[in-house]
């Protein structure tokens, strides 16, 4: 588990090659909203490797009141030890990255307790690669508590904003001098 907050986040960006220039993609306007409202429910954020969970959370999260938690692939981080540290954290959003990597979270209070804080004010988000994992927490102690953005699937606008200028710039170079389309 890596904690991020507001003493480390550049470092962060900087030791994972995070371009905090990067265009956002459109759910990242949804997280904001969410953590712009008074919702008290949990933001569940899936979708596939790669498709920019994790870099949207932290562009909507950037020079707020918030903790970055991330689980690490391989490193055990029981549902026990997050509970403890999640009661000692004082910033209004907590974000929950890789969620699903969380040992033994199926067996404990920890989802309940998501809600818990969500209820309380604090803004929750949770990521996760395995959709069907976060959706069961729909079915659990989230029941009606949760709401999801999927980030798999790109619109062509959306797919345009973000990689336009680079197709571009790569094409442009490739069309002789003086053509011209019919």
């Amino acid at each position: 588990m890596r904690i991020i907050d507001k003493t480390n986040y550049d470092e962060y960006l900087l030791e994972n090659e995070v371009n905090s220039n990067w265009k956002k993609r459109d759910f990242v306007t949804e997280v904001e909203k969410y953590i712009n409202s008074v919702l008290s429910k949990v933001l569940l954020i899936s979708g596939l490797r790669g498709t920019g969970k994790s870099i949207g959370v932290l562009q909507a999260i950037n020079e707020k009141d918030a903790v970055y938690i991330t689980m690490e692939q391989g490193i055990l981080t029981s549902a026990e030890e997050l509970i403890k540290l999640l009661s000692t954290r004082d910033e209004k959003i907590i974000v929950l990255d890789e969620y699903t990597w969380v040992n033994g979270r199926k067996d404990s209070e920890l989802d309940g307790y998501l809600y818990t804080l969500a209820s309380r004010g604090k803004r929750i988000i949770v990521t996760g690669t395995e959709s069907l994992s976060l959706e069961a927490l729909k079915l659990g102690p989230l029941i009606h508590r949760a709401i999801t953005i999927h980030t798999t699937h790109m619109s062509f606008s959306e797919y345009c904003r973000l990689y336009w200028s680079r197709i571009w710039a790569k094409t442009s170079r490739q069309i002789p001098r003086g053509y011209k389309s019919r």
